[in-house]
């Protein structure tokens, strides 16, 4: 995705693709599809990091960085108390927010 595509995506729809893509490498390292997996975390990582750099999203960066942390946390092989019901979470807490503001 280059950036100025992303950059013209209001946030909802930068939330929207994003938590697409964190679902598909969730649901991929549940089923043992390691390679595939990493492939989507790799793809989310890349667009949590143009919504990061994007200037309408500054406020809105402690938050993505956060949530950055804990897919990292989680996609790692070490042990965590991190369950994708945690990861998800944030995901459809911003799309509802968005949502709600916009009724």
């Amino acid at each position: 995705m280059n950036k100025e595509k992303w950059n013209n995506l209001s946030y909802a729809a930068q939330v929207s693709n994003i938590g697409s893509e964190v679902s598909r490498a969730i649901r991929c390292k549940k089923a043992g599809k390691k390679v595939r997996g990493m492939q989507r975390y790799e793809y989310a990582l890349q667009l949590i990091e143009l919504t990061k750099r994007d200037p309408k999203n500054e406020e809105k960066f402690h938050e993505l960085r956060m949530a950055e942390w804990k897919l990292r946390e989680y996609m790692s092989d070490e042990n965590n108390d991190i369950s994708e019901e945690n990861i998800m979470e944030f995901w459809n807490s911003q799309m509802e927010n968005y949502l709600k503001k916009y009724e």
